[in-house]
């Protein structure tokens, strides 16, 4: 058995078990509408903002952070292309079917970037502006 071209020892398969069933609540809706609401305000396109949506709007009973997009992402097309084209994405996905014995994908689990909307960081958020425009007054 294989996970991402790596062959995994025999006693970790034995690990891997199918998940149960786990519905949609609430919060996760609620968490979707802050991440599109957040990308609003940074004024990021509307591709962008839609797909890290769709990242987003797994299952919260497993969620995976990852640190932020690359600089290079690009955003068109549909949620699959958009996974098939991140080599990050596609690793995720790999690691998600694998380690679920493939009753789980990107599509069914929560995935964050915790600095989405921020590609760079050099690029100032809020926060940090209004940080620094306090510090200035002092």
């Amino acid at each position: 058995m294989l996970c991402l071209d790596i062959p995994v020892p025999r006693c970790v398969q034995k690990l891997i078990f199918e998940p149960p069933v786990c519905l949609s609540t609430l919060q996760d809706i609620k968490a979707v509408n802050l991440i599109r609401k957040f990308g609003d305000e940074f004024g990021r396109r509307r591709d962008e903002i839609d797909q890290a949506c769709s990242l987003a709007s797994g299952l919260s009973d497993v969620v995976i952070l990852l640190e932020r997009p690359h600089e290079s992402q690009t955003y068109h097309g549909t949620f699959g292309e958009f996974v098939k084209r991140c080599k990050t994405l596609k690793s995720v996905d790999e690691l998600i079917r694998f380690s679920s014995k493939g009753a789980r994908s990107i599509h069914t689990v929560t995935v964050l970037d915790a600095l989405c909307f921020k590609p760079q960081d050099s690029t100032p958020i809020k926060e940090e502006l209004a940080g620094v425009q306090a510090n200035e007054q002092l």
